[in-house]
């Protein structure tokens, strides 16, 4: 009986940010009124009517914020869904939002591909694995900082995005003090990168304000790491990632990442995660 909304101070939106089912089988029943799919599809044609080289589409905070852990209890709803209704956990039925934003990853991707044009998303993989399906390339805002220390982000998850990515890119856009951020971590963010064959960026500390790229300090200082690390990474992209690697390592501390296939280009990564040599 209430709007599923929460009140927000930040760069990005002084206001409300309100989760609204975007998913293509909702239809608006009063007159002259429409769904939120169709609102955001007249954008959507309304921008390649504008710029018909646009590549793709692009969805931002895919599993992030409001959205992903809400459920609607809307009933009108219920009967129009496309996916199964679950339970909450005082037992009541409703529709977990995250499925109604993969029913419009979804319906976004079938109008695209037949265009030739991709489908970008933010935010994912995380809880949900199923968007992944629908998305030709995935990639998440991270800070590779706690309390002052260097602390990437786990084995267990990269390998969750690696394997769920599979031969797709993998994009990782750092949101940190960059001010607080050693030049030193800076290679270290590239190395890790690389083993996974993940492409590194850097965005902002609160994913707006003072961004990397708008410092030359910064990205000239680093420019000889993004011509060292970049080309590299992309031939491990083009050769495609591959979960099999056929090599295994003596240290459980030492992983293997491999890719490529017989036949064309084929390399192992060897990353040392036990901060001994």
């Amino acid at each position: 009986g209430v709007w599923a909304g929460r009140i927000e101070d930040q760069p990005w939106c002084d206001g409300a940010v309100f989760g609204i089912n975007p998913s293509p089988s909702v239809i608006a029943t009063q007159p002259g009124a429409v769904s939120q799919f169709q609102h955001h599809w007249r954008h959507i044609e309304l921008a390649f009517g504008r710029s018909p080289q646009l590549s793709g589409v692009y969805h931002d905070s895919f599993e992030m914020y409001l959205f992903s852990h809400a459920v609607n209890y809307r009933r009108e709803h219920f009967a129009q869904a496309d996916v199964p209704l679950v339970f909450d956990s005082q037992g009541r039925v409703c529709e977990l939002a995250m499925f109604e934003m993969i029913q419009f990853a979804q319906e976004v991707a079938n109008r695209m591909w037949p265009q030739g044009k991709m489908t970008f998303a933010n935010g994912t993989p995380y809880d949900c694995p199923w968007g992944a399906a629908w998305l030709d390339v995935m990639g998440t805002e991270y800070n590779w900082v706690r309390d002052g220390a260097y602390e990437p982000p786990s084995d267990e998850l990269v390998n969750y995005w690696r394997a769920l990515s599979y031969q797709r890119p993998y994009l990782l856009l750092l949101n940190t003090d960059f001010n607080a951020f050693r030049p030193e971590w800076v290679e270290l963010y590239m190395k890790r990168s690389l083993a996974y064959g993940l492409f590194p960026s850097f965005f902002s500390h609160n994913a707006s304000e003072d961004p990397y790229f708008g410092n030359p300090a910064l990205y000239n200082r680093d420019r000889p790491l993004f011509k060292r690390y970049l080309p590299v990474i992309s031939a491990l992209s083009a050769a495609g990632w591959e979960p099999v690697t056929h090599a295994r390592s003596e240290n459980p501390k030492v992983y293997v990442e491999r890719f490529g296939k017989p036949g064309g280009p084929l390399y192992l990564t060897v990353l040392n995660d036990s901060g001994q040599r």
